[in-house]
């Protein structure tokens, strides 16, 4: 590139920022003069869904009555009341939200049952921090202070609660359902203006919200509800607020685009589908649809998997394209763009993914895990004591657990996402590796240039009984770098390969040539998890780094790849320095070697019929120690 081509570039992006930040300025100027709600009159459409939709769980009648009491477990919180304590709730709007915008919520809180108690949607229940309603949003810090995590109220704001309700309704006929869905809603929008407050700030909340509210509202109203023309009303207009405040602070970059941009291109999908359709709707509408197909093109592999280096992000990617490719489908066919087949096959490999990297529906971690689901129509749950909650989780306190029985999510189920398999077009065609060498042929040449002055280390990890390879599948995804031994008795899944985002690795680990392995449904060797992000920064980092992972180790302690500094580091590395590659893969193995280090490390894991073998080779390496902790979802943390 030219010297004159750098230096129009440089100053694109200068002027770019400039005016960016004056629009900024500019915006925050009149939001604080005037009503952010846009008040006029629009349609809302609601649209059939599959009967599939529709699942029956056995607890589902005990979780959503702890909902009707506004008691939510998140992120390892314990299931707690987030009530808000104020009475009278004129003044408390009065007292809370920006001048301009109280007479319309006003107006909206009055259409509240008598008897609702409003929920604290500002609230860190976690830590008891709240943020203010009269911040406008992209002024609300996040990560500032200590123990407090900003994702808690925009777990609990995504409402993903209510298409539980709208199916509990569709099997209990029980009008509470939708009248507590009428009110969660009246009430969230009287207490959350357009772009003020905590709930604005991440427009993938935005966007995963009002994909929630109206997959409920579709449930509701395929069941034979009613709703009042006034709620319709109000809720209309607070879709299209949805879809405005999303096309206005879309996530997007050219360089980068993450779960983050395909949720709010998804969130916009359903809020348009879903209103009547008018030139500007037609247009937000058309652009969802292409930026659908664009985004599974940049985001997932050939062979299926996602480029965030995390199997927990790869869940909630290919939830957000399922969904939203199914949604397309029920479109009129005039509005729909089509979906070309390609599209459909990546889509198949996707699903396919998540049972290949799965034991009875429950994921195996692999890189960050922040328990994030599109919808949770059927989440699973583990019924507990008190006294078996307290023995089995770390994070919880005795504060933390009111009741005898605890309801306890599994996190890592992901059987919703395979259920859906039988309506996609055609099944999974992934390829299963064969032997193209013999591994030890590879292994002895590797072995002869080998500097004497390294050293191996060797971890033998022998089951006798019954052989390992009995039915034996193994799958080799080389677009994340994930390759995968499945067999009647054995799953293990290695890793070496990209780190994610295009090099950034946002969302994955210093995990290059770890393994995970189970044998025979007990867990021998285990990736660590994620536990938590910006509320404790250290633990972020240690849970992410090398020492945590099953892989090889330096006796200096440093890491295969360095954070950047700060607070932006925490979701960013430096540099890919681990060069990551396989040199040999098949039914009997793989090798291994990164340069992480700063000279290069070998792995060699060889599958037998009796055991799992693995060799380490490296200058200065140590043999792994187990950390002995182990996080199973966002937030919560095992006692082992």
């Amino acid at each position: 590139m030219k010297y004159e081509d750098i230096m129009r570039k440089i100053n694109r992006e200068l002027f770019g920022k400039i005016w960016r930040r004056l629009c900024r300025i500019v915006v925050k100027c009149l939001d604080s003069r005037r009503s952010t709600y846009h008040i006029y009159d629009c349609k809302l459409n609601a649209i059939p869904i599959e009967n599939r939709y529709l699942v029956i769980d056995c607890m589902r009648e005990e979780v959503c009555s702890l909902y009707l009491q506004h008691r939510f477990d998140l992120l390892g919180s314990g299931w707690q009341s987030v009530s808000l304590a104020s009475k009278n709730r004129e003044k408390w709007l009065k007292d809370h939200l920006p001048l301009a915008c109280i007479p319309y919520a006003t107006t909206v809180w009055q259409m509240v049952s008598a008897g609702y108690r409003p929920i604290d949607w500002q609230l860190d229940f976690k830590s008891g921090y709240r943020w203010s309603e009269r911040t406008w949003y992209m002024d609300i810090p996040i990560g500032h202070k200590a123990g407090v995590d900003v994702k808690v109220p925009w777990e609990l704001a995504r409402m993903q609660h209510l298409p539980q309700l709208a199916i509990a309704y569709a099997y209990d006929r029980n009008d509470r359902y939708w009248q507590e869905y009428c009110d969660e809603i009246l009430d969230f929008i009287a207490q959350n203006p357009p772009r003020f407050g905590v709930n604005w700030r991440c427009t993938m909340d935005v966007g995963i919200r009002i994909a929630n509210w109206l997959l409920a509202y579709d449930i509701f109203v395929g069941q034979g509800v009613k709703f009042s023309e006034d709620f319709e009303q109000v809720l209309a207009r607070s879709v299209y607020d949805h879809a405005y405040h999303i096309v206005h602070n879309l996530e997007y970059s050219p360089q980068l685009t993450t779960n983050h941009y395909l949720s709010d291109i998804a969130g916009l999908l359903f809020a348009t589908a879903h209103l009547e359709n008018t030139t500007e709707i037609s247009k937000w509408l058309a652009f969802s649809q292409r930026e659908i197909i664009s985004e599974m093109k940049r985001e997932f592999h050939g062979d299926g998997s996602n480029f965030e280096a995390s199997t927990s992000y790869h869940c909630l990617s290919t939830e957000l394209m399922l969904h939203s490719a199914l949604l397309i489908k029920r479109l009129p066919r005039e509005l729909q763009v089509e979906l070309p087949e390609w599209f459909w096959c990546r889509l198949v490999r996707a699903v396919g993914f998540v049972e290949k990297c799965s034991i009875d529906g429950v994921l195996q971690q692999i890189g960050d895990a922040d328990s994030g689901h599109f919808f949770k129509l059927a989440p699973r749950y583990h019924k507990l004591t008190k006294a078996g909650a307290y023995e089995r989780y770390q994070n919880l306190a005795p504060q933390q657990l009111v009741d005898d029985v605890y309801y306890d999510e599994d996190m890592q189920n992901h059987e919703e996402v395979l259920s859906y398999r039988e309506l996609l077009p055609f099944a999974d065609d992934m390829q299963e590796v064969k032997n193209a060498g013999d591994l030890h042929e590879v292994w002895k040449h590797l072995r002869d240039a080998w500097s004497d002055s390294g050293r191996e280390n060797v971890y033998h990890i022998a089951d006798e009984h019954v052989n390992l390879l009995l039915n034996l599948h193994v799958y080799a995804y080389t677009g994340m770098g994930l390759y995968i031994w499945k067999s009647d008795r054995l799953h293990l899944i290695v890793r070496c390969g990209e780190v994610g985002q295009n090099g950034s690795g946002g969302h994955s680990h210093n995990d290059q040539l770890s393994l995970t392995l189970t044998l025979d449904g007990k867990t021998i060797i285990a990736d660590p998890g994620s536990y938590l992000y910006t509320p404790d920064p250290v633990m972020r980092n240690k849970f992410r780094g090398t020492a945590m992972h099953f892989t090889p180790q330096p006796m200096s302690g440093i890491e295969q790849n360095e954070w950047v500094d700060g607070q932006r580091g925490l979701f960013s590395i430096k540099k890919d320095r681990t060069n990551a590659q396989v040199l040999y893969v098949g039914r009997d193995g793989i090798i291994m070697r990164h340069d992480g280090f700063g000279t290069p490390v070998w792995r060699v894991v060889e599958i037998c019929s009796d055991g799992i073998v693995v060799t380490d080779y490296g200058v200065n390496l140590k043999r792994w120690k187990n950390p002995g902790v182990f996080s199973n979802g966002y937030g919560k943390l095992l006692k082992l």
